[in-house]
């Protein structure tokens, strides 16, 4: 349906905003954001990050109109975004997003004590996690989905004030983040292999973690620094400083059983004859737009 403008305004008349009182509060150790109502907004300061596959156009362009190379390009996107999870669970990154091969996830802990701030344990954090996610990508998920074209893997991070909130009739729609952090952390994401963060960022990461980086352009007025190829199988002794335990052998049998849960045979993939119900979407049925 294309947007109407006479339609949109008389939606807005329509709506009494008379009670839209926010709940506006910092993010803090007793209270999270995965349960947040429709007028609830969390304040929050950490870093924002965002992992993508830059050739995934590339894969869609590779399954053309051939219905069994998209449901195998479907089924690999559809792991890689359970796995982009659990890698966040398992690295306490909070989980705002994962639409197709992207995600985006928050690290807001530690949290800022009265007086001083975690800036900088964040950012380290931050980085690790970037670290993590290339690795898997490159390093296990690609050997695991050989059918399809080698993903690409990018990471982009910046820090700074944002806010936290659920849009949607029921709240429970999308979960959403306001702030030129977050904005930014997608927009500085580069090439295969690549970790991009914002100069912010960089000036508080310890000298052993800058010494990756090196200066680049600058996004939005903003000066970006870029780390490449930094894997753990590449930077044992990094993954060893960083009190990393990589552990490929399990993430590899982790992404054959997802894998293996989702047969091929099991996806459906239909035309959009009509307004698509995206309710009624899984990975298992597909429209195609």
């Amino acid at each position: 349906m294309a947007w109407n403008e006479k339609r949109s305004k008389e939606r807005v008349k329509a709506n009494d905003f008379s009670d839209f009182d926010l709940n506006i509060q910092d993010l803090a150790r007793t209270m999270d954001f995965t349960n947040l109502g429709r007028k609830d907004v969390r304040r929050a300061q950490g870093v924002h990050l965002y992992v993508d596959v830059p050739n995934f156009h590339r894969a869609v362009e590779d399954a053309g109109n051939n219905l069994q190379k998209q449901r195998k390009l479907l089924r690999a996107s559809s792991v890689l975004r359970r796995v982009q999870g659990e890698l966040m669970d398992q690295d306490d990154v909070g989980d705002i997003q994962r639409q197709t091969v992207r995600a985006h996830g928050i690290v807001y802990r530690p949290y800022d004590g009265d007086e001083n701030s975690k800036d900088g344990n964040r950012a380290k954090l931050a980085v690790t996690h970037a670290i993590t996610q290339n690795t898997y990508v490159l390093e296990i998920f690609n050997d695991v989905f050989d059918d399809v074209r080698d993903f690409s893997s990018a990471v982009g991070l910046s820090s700074g004030t944002s806010y936290l909130a659920n849009v949607g009739k029921t709240g429970k729609r999308e979960l959403i983040s306001l702030g030129t952090c977050a904005n930014l952390a997608a927009k500085i994401i580069g090439g295969r292999d690549t970790i991009t963060i914002t100069s912010e960022m960089y000036n508080v990461l310890p000298d052993f973690l800058q010494e990756y980086f090196v200066k680049d352009e600058a996004v939005s007025g903003v000066q970006s620094y870029r780390a490449t190829g930094l894997r753990w199988n590449v930077y044992p002794e990094l993954a060893k400083k960083l009190g990393v335990i990589w552990k490929p052998n399990v993430w590899q049998i982790k992404t054959e059983e997802h894998r293996d849960a989702l047969p091929l045979s099991e996806i459906e993939i239909s035309e959009a004859t009509d307004l698509v119900d995206v309710s009624n979407l899984s990975e298992r049925n597909c429209k195609r737009t």
